[in-house]
């Protein structure tokens, strides 16, 4: 029995895609399935005085209402 090369190529190809789409959507799941836990803390405008929340891993970040860029001094912690 002889296969031919088109056969054997479009099935190894195709095995080999339908195993990367089943190894994606296992590792995807288990991603979707982790705590995604987001620290945010409350800050306010130096500009304008808005508070609103940010990631707390920020330095630096932009005002949503008068888009002036702030930053977060280390002495003083606001609440």
């Amino acid at each position: 029995m002889r296969i031919e090369a088109g056969l054997f190529i479009g099935l190894l190809l195709s095995t080999i895609i339908i195993t990367a789409f089943l190894l994606e959507m296992g590792l995807g799941r288990r991603i979707i399935r982790m705590n995604k836990q987001v620290q945010l803390k409350r800050r306010t405008c130096e500009v304008c005085s808005t508070s609103y929340f940010v990631a707390e891993l920020l330095d630096y970040w932009r005002c949503p209402l008068c888009s002036s860029i702030n930053k977060e001094n280390s002495g003083e912690k606001s609440t």
